[in-house]
């Protein structure tokens, strides 16, 4: 939609078209969470109450006192080993320690360049605003690390088509270097 093959006025239209049923949506899903209004005071207070909810598990932590990279932190990489608790703790743990080897590749200079290289496609920016929306809505008000075990998997799939889309350009930029090393190499041997 906002590739610049497409004229601008159908741009504006779809860009002003979204907007609209977004602000359609609003009332519906205020209604469905319970909360009155989209104040300050009454986001805090919900969210307050949620993470109030989550505390009578077994596995919760205190989220609320965390600040938020430390929240996201925990949402996606919480039990590790120091917070597990049983056999079944132990099994996520692992799977968490790989979660977070994987989730370093996003921090590398090929994610920006890959936003770049991507910066049109649909598929890539769905998939990034799916994972940034959930990933900072859940890590507020889930403290159970039991519930954040299980919603994470929803989120998973977004989280490696980013890893893999930036893979793919440290890949492409990988074979251009080894082929200009190659040519220079071979011109080397060939003056020699």
């Amino acid at each position: 939609i906002w590739s610049r093959e497409v004229p601008l006025y159908l741009r504006i239209l779809g860009t002003l078209t979204g907007f609209s049923i977004f602000s359609a949506l609003i009332p519906f899903t205020l209604e469905y969470i319970r909360l009155d209004s989209l104040d300050t005071m009454s986001v805090a207070d919900y969210i307050q109450k949620l993470q109030e909810y989550d505390k009578m598990g077994g596995g919760s932590v205190n989220i609320g006192s965390y600040p938020f990279p430390f929240q996201v932190f925990t949402y996606l990489f919480r039990p590790l080993f120091l917070d597990a608790k049983n056999l079944f703790g132990i099994f996520v743990s692992f799977e968490n320690i790989i979660l977070l080897i994987i989730s370093v590749r996003l921090f590398s200079p090929y994610f920006y360049k890959m936003l770049k290289t991507h910066s049109t496609s649909l598929f890539m920016w769905t998939n990034l605003f799916f994972f940034s929306l959930f990933v900072s809505t859940f890590s507020l008000v889930t403290a159970n690390l039991g519930i954040a075990i299980r919603q994470k998997t929803m989120v998973l799939p977004s989280l490696f088509i980013l890893i893999f889309l930036s893979d793919t350009i440290r890949n492409t930029s990988w074979s251009k270097k080894k082929t200009s090393f190659k040519r220079l190499y071979s011109t080397y041997k060939i003056s020699n």
